[in-house]
């Protein structure tokens, strides 16, 4: 992940805070150390980031039913396998649409999303307002809009 991307995840993980453990189930929260924390923000960066470049191309609608979904499948393959490289190219594909386009009914469009895959994730709803708000605030910034 490029640098910026890497600052993002950082201030997404330190938004979860123990709200981490919702994203695991049973006996594998008792191995949560800092990689797969890290992962699990970078999924959750990703989210937004692929929300981002889902609401452009105007399919935001089909995006947030599947959100939770697509969470929720990233998030167990970052658990088996530690693993969040491809959190770099949601970044660079909504780096690209950034770079031509208003970007504020985008992020909207997929903050609300996120916000509904985290409270999904069982985060009440000022957690999932807290974490959502930070992953599009640093996904942004991380993109340069």
């Amino acid at each position: 992940m490029d640098v910026a991307l890497t600052e993002a995840v950082a201030q997404t993980r330190d938004e979860l805070g123990t709200d981490v453990y919702l994203f695991l189930e049973g006996d594998e929260r008792h191995f949560l150390g800092d990689p797969v924390t890290l992962a699990i923000a970078a999924w959750v960066v990703g989210a937004f980031l692929h929300g981002f470049t889902e609401a452009a191309k105007g399919d935001i609608e089909s995006w947030g039913k599947r959100a939770y979904t697509w969470l929720r499948d990233q998030v167990a393959k970052a658990f088996t396998t530690g693993d969040a490289a491809g959190v770099q190219t949601e970044a660079d594909s909504a780096r690209a649409i950034a770079a031509d386009t208003d970007v504020t009914a985008y992020a909207r469009a997929s903050d609300t999303a996120l916000r509904a895959a985290l409270e999904a994730y069982g985060l009440d709803w000022a957690s999932a307002e807290r974490v959502a708000t930070k992953a599009r605030e640093a996904g942004l910034k991380a993109i340069g809009a």
